[in-house]
């Protein structure tokens, strides 16, 4: 205030009534006269470098300063009931160093901003939530970091940037760095509250975007939703060609990666029944996953061939394939005599390779991952203690020659019967696939089918039923398809009279299906 305002906090004090606890008197020195006015209706400042009042006696008499040394209110005051209408009271004047401390009526956000003194950094008291903690990175961090906690120095969390590559890292994350700091350095980091100067581009970033802790790149965030999802906040302001008028919500959920994967377990396992009856028992399986809390992950097999080291490995019993392996090769475990159970994630895409289990005479129970789409040569040949196989559970479009060559415990095998346009539709019986399985006694080969090549059931010495629905002869490439089977009658459906004859593939057509 200015020194004729200093002289009328003088008169004012000399005419308080002591013994007046609720008002105080102030003198309208243009009027001539004496009002009383309540204490809390007063407001004033006090000018350090002004001796023409005494501090010590106002401050004795008016005692309600903020919880805060020294406060400065900024802004316009008005005091209607004296001579001087407004009091434009300036930063500078109070707080040259801006050292922090000072209030600000923020009209657009609807509160009080408080200068922190940090690199011009102002919070939203209310609306804003930040940890002061100290950068021991080795690294400069700034505006838009994605960081966690990693230690602490003295009282002061040391901070690291966030990234969503485990589940272990993604659960630490806390907040996004809303200021440079150096390293060796204390800063801010946004908790909950808004990240403002940010290079959000529009051609990446919409306003309402969710955006997730990058998998990939450490203290970055993206659109995409990695499979461990941590949620940042949202767009709330997009930025073009690189400026930073990019505007972050920051409001961290990193409880949503746990319950991500969860949500892959319980949809893997329930699209296999018995491999989630089964799987919730196994604890640890040699060489490849070990289940903990219920969350597969891979030892060693990410994607495995021949060189893997799993080749007529004769301690190998039973496989699981964790959620990280998309595939499975060559001649992988060919010859492993005592595996008897494979389980699979789902995670696996595309083929079973070549030769994969080609004579492990032990394995039982035949089972695929729903994402399995082909089955390669000679995969299961020689399987001896395989009973029964059936892919029309599966969206198998192709099966190897040689595929299940001498499977002689099987008593039942069905082909994949797809009928939606948008699968994998299976068309062709490959050669030699069945051929000596001794034990099957009847085939129905599907509606499907256009082509069945040479031996593909040769030497199934108990098939006498052989049904096709194909509504057209599939064509034969090769010969003896049937060769060494008492089958002599192959059943066709009842209308399909076009591309049959007489007799096929060395068995009488007989239109009864």
């Amino acid at each position: 205030m200015a020194n004729n305002q200093n002289s009328k906090i003088s008169e004012l004090v000399e005419i308080v009534d002591p013994s007046d606890t609720d008002y105080i008197a102030i003198v309208d020195t243009l009027n001539q006269e004496t009002k009383k006015i309540s204490y809390a209706s007063l407001v004033f400042s006090l000018n350090e470098d002004d001796d023409s009042y005494s501090k010590t006696e106002v401050n004795g008499l008016l005692d309600f300063k903020a919880p805060i040394a020294d406060p400065v209110f900024t802004g316009t005051a008005t005091i209607p009931t004296a001579d001087i209408t407004t009091a434009n009271i300036t930063t500078a004047d109070f707080n040259p160093d801006n050292l922090g401390g000072e209030l600000f009526w923020n009209d657009a956000e609807k509160t009080l901003d408080l200068v922190t003194g940090s690199d011009s950094v102002t919070l939203q008291l209310g609306q804003e939530t930040v940890l002061y903690a100290r950068n021991k990175t080795g690294l400069r961090l700034s505006d838009g970091d994605v960081v966690m906690i990693n230690g602490s120095q003295g009282n002061k969390p040391t901070i690291a940037l966030a990234q969503a590559d485990t589940v272990e890292n993604a659960k630490k994350t806390i907040g996004v760095v809303t200021q440079v700091i150096e390293d060796n350095s204390n800063g801010f980091v946004t908790l909950i509250g808004k990240v403002r100067g940010l290079v959000l581009d529009d051609g990446t970033y919409s306003e309402g975007d969710v955006v997730y802790l990058s998998d990939t790149v450490a203290g970055g965030f993206t659109v995409v939703e990695p499979d461990i999802s941590v949620e940042i906040g949202h767009v709330l302001e997009t930025s073009n060609a690189g400026n930073t008028k990019g505007v972050l919500e920051v409001q961290i959920n990193n409880q949503a990666a746990i319950h991500s994967l969860e949500q892959v377990v319980n949809a893997n396992t329930a699209a296999n029944t018995e491999n989630s009856s089964r799987i919730s028992n196994i604890k640890e399986y040699p060489y490849t996953t070990s289940i903990e809390n219920e969350v597969g992950i891979t030892r060693n097999i990410i994607s495995t061939d021949g060189n893997s080291s799993y080749f007529n490995d004769q301690g190998l019993t039973s496989i699981c394939f964790g959620f990280n392996c998309t595939q499975v090769g060559n001649s992988t475990f060919s010859q492993s005599t005592n595996l008897t159970e494979v389980f699979y994630s789902n995670s696996i895409t595309g083929s079973i390779g070549n030769n994969c289990f080609q004579g492990c005479s032990g394995y039982i129970n035949f089972l695929l991952g729903s994402n399995i789409s082909a089955i390669g040569n000679s995969s299961y040949r020689d399987c001896v203690s395989l009973t029964g196989v059936d892919l029309t559970p599966y969206d198998v479009g192709s099966i190897g020659f040689f595929a299940f060559e001498g499977c002689t415990g099987l008593t039942s095998f069905k082909f994949p019967q797809q009928t939606d346009i948008t699968q994998n539709i299976f068309t062709l019986i490959p050669e030699s696939v069945l051929r000596n399985c001794t034990q099957i006694t009847s085939i129905d080969i599907p509606a499907s089918v256009t082509q069945i090549n040479a031996a593909a059931f040769r030497d199934c010495s108990g098939l006498s039923t052989v049904n096709c629905y194909a509504s057209t002869a599939p064509t034969l490439v090769g010969s003896n398809q049937f060769l060494n089977t008492p089958a002599s009658i192959i059943n066709v459906p009842s209308g399909a009279t076009t591309g049959w004859p007489t007799t096929y593939a060395g068995l009488n057509v007989s239109y009864t299906l």
